[in-house]
């Protein structure tokens, strides 16, 4: 039995988890609370196996609080609305990082690895402390997003990313050196998450990065360098040609 304590500060969210929790078996949820002071006692507390950990508390961090406990010997599961946060996740060898609003299929992928994970907790917890700098949004790893695929956790740069093609629910991601990622989230998602001075809505089913754009043809559609033909939709025309009339 894994020994869980629970830190976030919206009580709403952390007794939605806590009822979550409950439904699976090898996991006992043996605390939780909402503020990094509260959360150094806690965890010192209680020794937990694992512990599903908000990076914003307040004023202070998830970041902030690693880097302040003296040791420790527990698997990190970071919650975060804000998926910039989650390259800090990776970089701090979390085991898995869940966003807001967080869903019980993900919360069940997330617990699956548990048992598997063999980082050393040590690890976690020294690069925290070498990478708490990075914590907030707006810093230098901006120029990147962390996409989930049932194989991990992937970084991948937005200069990499040449356009974003949705279906469904899945969006597929087409990316340099002929990659392409499969994610299980809606293409709206990553119309708010990635830049727009970078990205275009072109269509619907397109976001592209214009970086790539070779021209605009009045048929409806942009050609790109790679030789990809990506529709213009007739909504969307006007905010095209204005967008790649005036960028520099």
């Amino acid at each position: 039995m894994k020994r869980v304590v629970i830190i976030e500060d919206e009580p709403l969210i952390r007794n939605d988890i806590e009822k979550m929790m409950s439904r699976y078996e090898g996991f006992e949820v043996v605390g939780s609370c909402g503020s990094t002071a509260r959360a150094d006692v806690l965890l010192q507390n209680l020794q937990p196996d694992l512990v599903l950990l908000d990076v914003q508390l307040g004023k202070s961090t998830a970041f902030d609080l690693l880097g302040a406990l003296p040791a420790i010997d527990f698997q990190i599961i970071f919650i975060t609305a804000h998926s910039q946060y989650a390259i800090n996740a990776i970089k701090c060898g979390a085991l898995d990082y869940l966003l807001k609003p967080i869903s019980e299929p993900e919360l069940k992928l997330a617990l699956d690895k548990v048992s598997g994970y063999k980082n050393p907790a040590a690890n976690q917890q020294a690069v925290a402390i070498a990478q708490r700098r990075f914590s907030a949004p707006g810093t230098a790893s901006d120029d990147r997003i962390v996409l989930r695929t049932q194989e991990g956790l992937h970084i991948i740069l937005f200069k990499d990313i040449i356009f974003c093609q949705s279906d469904g629910c899945y969006t597929t991601f087409c990316l340099s050196g002929n990659r392409k990622l499969v994610i299980s989230k809606p293409l709206k998602v990553y119309d708010e998450q990635l830049p727009r001075q970078l990205f275009l809505r072109t269509h619907q089913s397109y976001i592209v990065n214009t970086q790539f754009i070779d021209r605009y043809h009045k048929d409806g559609h942009v050609l790109l360098r790679t030789g990809a033909v990506i529709p213009v939709s007739v909504r969307k025309k006007d905010a095209v040609v204005n967008f790649l009339t005036n960028r520099d």
